[in-house]
């Protein structure tokens, strides 16, 4: 995990320094043309219930589900005001839907770890930010290893990794451990190591495989039919560097294979990468200057990616799992409401009746941003009405027989308005809710700072950052992105590649093609 200067980290307490951005404008309103177009997934849908919150909040943990059950370790602790990992360990039944406190985790906690199981008993993870020993911040990279028994409730430690690593990944496959990627221990250098520890066998150290194509940090990973998939990630300590490469490792012949990149290059998915009935799941995260919502599937038989429909609230760092029945749980990470709540997600083929008393929202396919893609085109989806909850009711045909006598003269008027010549008109975009936050500003590094706005559908939006003197505004930054429904931020950190601003009055502008601009007025002042 990085400095605010470039990640968001939201659901954090205590993080706001008094006086350090000012909002002084309000916010205007603006109107757009929907030009969304059909893609793959249209017909896939899931019904979203909430969740109990895990009783103390997290992100960049990390989680895997043995028995149908999820184990979630570690992540940051949000009742401190740095970034410090915790010990905290928590087990979840998504069928009684309740969490159980587990065995503190040893060595002060992780976050940024590989995690990976043997599928019946035991959880693994290695490397990782491991908190300092003042227990208020954290150290960019461990060499411990360690495993978890599921049934025991109690922890093992394994043989050290050669070097300190975190962001990487890790998988098991026959008795080995495999892990892989992720940047030193002073975020200089990303690693495409691939370390192997023979746990069958009882080694007693890892041994270097085969390296990766690209080396990164922050990739997501998972583990299917003996071989190793990771995808996404980011360079060095850049959330704008978000990367779309899929690899897949085979331990059996030590070869790692470049596959079709996914459209939608994204960073911080650690813990929501998973695989959902044959299919590689890649959630939320962020992309190159936004939280995303978005759900990728990658089929490893049909080598495609086909686009899911999004999450109900967009997140980063978060922890999203497949569980059973085609289910997911989709809770904790950063930005959107909490790191404390979430969702189960159940596929619901229309129509779909709800259960009194279960607060639910059902997801229907939603256009995906649109980047540029890395090696293959962008999936979209288009907005479709939700199914109805109930059926209908069918309207019973006539009981009394056709008459006998001749038909009319005239034709019947028939109540029914005759079709209209004109299409209906196109669905508008509303932009709303412009807003700098607060508690992502750090007086020593202004460009840390988040701006968010709303959009009700998907369409690509132009963020100009300017810095005011007593004439003129000079432009400092800008960028385009393609941005889903519902909240996205962006950093002043990329817009302008810079971590500290001056001293300075700034204006914000957001604005899409041929409309109105929205601006936002702010002031960083020195701490």
């Amino acid at each position: 995990m990085g400095t605010l200067s470039n990640k968001t980290k939201l659901g954090m307490t205590g993080m706001v320094r008094a006086g350090v951005i000012a909002a002084l404008s309000a916010v205007v309103a603006a109107l757009l043309p929907w030009g969304g177009s059909p893609a793959s997934g249209a017909g896939l849908a899931f019904t979203y219930t909430s969740i109990k919150p895990v009783p103390i909040g997290t992100n960049e943990a990390q989680s895997i589900v043995v028995g149908g059950q999820l184990y979630l370790f570690g992540g940051f602790d949000v009742t401190k005001t740095t970034f410090t990992p915790t010990s905290r360990a928590w087990r979840y039944d998504p069928d009684a839907n309740t969490w159980t406190a587990l065995a503190t985790m040893p060595v002060n906690g992780i976050t940024h770890s590989g995690i990976a199981t043997d599928g019946v008993r035991y959880v693994y993870y290695a490397g990782g930010s491991a908190s300092a020993d003042n227990a208020t911040q954290q150290v960019f990279g461990s060499t411990d290893a360690f495993m978890y028994d599921t049934v025991a409730n109690t922890y093992t430690r394994l043989p050290s990794l050669p070097a300190p690593r975190m962001g990487g990944g890790l998988g098991y496959v026959g008795g080995k451990l495999y892990y892989f990627g992720g940047n030193n221990i002073t975020r200089t250098q990303d690693t495409g190591d691939t370390w192997m520890l023979d746990l069958s066998g009882g080694a007693t150290s890892w041994v270097a495989e085969a390296p990766m194509p690209d080396p990164r940090n922050h990739i997501g990973f998972a583990t299917q039919n003996g071989l190793i998939y990771a995808v996404g990630g980011q360079h060095l300590d850049k959330s704008s560097t978000a990367q779309g490469e899929l690899d897949s490792y085979d331990p059996a012949t030590n070869v790692w294979t470049v596959l079709p990149a996914m459209p939608l290059p994204r960073g911080h998915v650690m813990d929501s990468t998973f695989f959902l009935d044959g299919d590689l799941v890649v959630a939320a995260g962020w992309t190159t200057s936004n939280v995303s919502a978005a759900v990728l599937a990658y089929d490893p038989v049909a080598q495609t990616w086909t686009a899911w429909p999004n999450l109900p609230e967009a997140r980063t760092s978060t922890t999203v799992k497949g569980v059973s029945g085609g289910r997911f749980v989709y809770c904790c990470g950063s930005a959107g409401t909490s790191s404390a709540t979430g969702w189960i997600a159940t596929p619901s083929v229309p129509p779909v009746t709800t259960p009194p008393g279960s607060p639910t929202v059902t997801a229907t396919p939603q256009p995906q941003p649109d980047p540029t893609p890395t090696t293959a085109p962008p999936t979209t989806v288009p907005p479709t009405t939700p199914a109805p909850t109930t059926v209908p009711p069918t309207t019973a045909p006539p009981t009394t027989a056709p008459p006998t006598t001749a038909p009319p003269t005239t034709p019947p008027v028939s109540s029914t308005p005759p079709p209209s010549s004109s299409p209906p008109p196109a669905p508008k975009l509303t932009l709303t809710a412009v807003a700098v936050h607060p508690s992502t500003a750090v007086a020593s590094a202004g460009g840390s700072a988040l701006v968010s706005y709303k959009l009700s559908h998907a369409a690509k939006v132009t963020l100009v950052l300017e810095q005011c003197n007593a004439t003129t505004c000079p432009q400092v930054g800008r960028d385009t992105v393609s941005a889903p429904a519902g909240t996205s931020h962006v950093s002043l950190h990329a817009l302008t590649g810079r971590e500290k601003l001056v001293v300075a009055h700034y204006r914000i502008v957001v604005s899409a093609p041929g409309v109105a601009s929205v601006t936002l007025h702010f002031v960083v002042v020195a701490g």
